[in-house]
């Protein structure tokens, strides 16, 4: 089972932004707090995440899940499936389609800030933005 790798300046850009999550040999898990603005909406708040660091076959993005049952309590509340949330089956999030995940990174090419930032709090906003 091959893992995501994290290197020292990696992990210390982790803990920077993200004090609440804690990273250890096969996941990073804990408190996800961000603020976003997008066309003059911003929204800050938090999630309780898990990030499995076993990589998986077909994609170059970790499995994220959100463990605090507040996306499965709005779906519930909502009447909304998890699908239409863009929850996959196994409750990781779908953050995009396998061929479209090289946009999140602008050499192409895996790196945690890049997937932080243009992957997970965009697609966490997207849920707040849903909620409102």
């Amino acid at each position: 089972m091959e893992l995501f790798k994290l290197s020292d300046s990696e992990i210390d850009w982790i803990e920077g932004f993200y004090p609440a999550l804690k990273i250890d040999k096969s996941s990073i898990d804990g408190e996800i707090s961000f603020k976003r603005n997008y066309q003059g909406v911003e929204i800050e708040d938090s999630y309780l995440i898990s990030i499995d660091l076993k990589k998986h076959q077909n994609s170059i993005l970790p499995k994220v899940r959100e463990i605090g049952n507040r996306l499965s309590q709005f779906s519930e509340e909502s009447n909304l499936p998890l699908a239409d949330l863009h929850i996959n089956p196994d409750d990781s999030f779908c953050l995009t389609i396998p061929p479209e995940e090289q946009k999140f990174f602008i050499d192409e090419e895996f790196n945690w800030q890049e997937f932080f930032t243009n992957a997970l709090e965009p697609f966490l906003f997207q849920q707040l933005f849903s909620e409102i």
